[in-house]
Order: C-alpha cells, then sequence, then structure tokens
C-alpha cells in the first residue's frame, strides 16, 4: 500500500460488502483507531 490512510479507507470502503470478517485485535484498532 501506499500508505496506511489508503490501506485504512480502502478495507472501510468494502467492509460493509463482507458478509463475515475475522480481525485480530490489532487489526480493530487500526480500523477504528481505538483500544
Amino acid at each position: 500500500w501506499p500508505d496506511r490512510d489508503a490501506l485504512r479507507r480502502t478495507v472501510l470502503e468494502f467492509l460493509p460488502l463482507a458478509d463475515v470478517v475475522k480481525i485480530s485485535d490489532e487489526e480493530l484498532e487500526f480500523l477504528t483507531g481505538h483500544q
């Protein structure tokens, strides 16, 4: 990815299209910005 923001935007764009998502605590923190 060019940068972390591009990665985050892309994941958040496609996340609503998924029926089931398996995500780690670290990934959840990255996407939400909360611990």
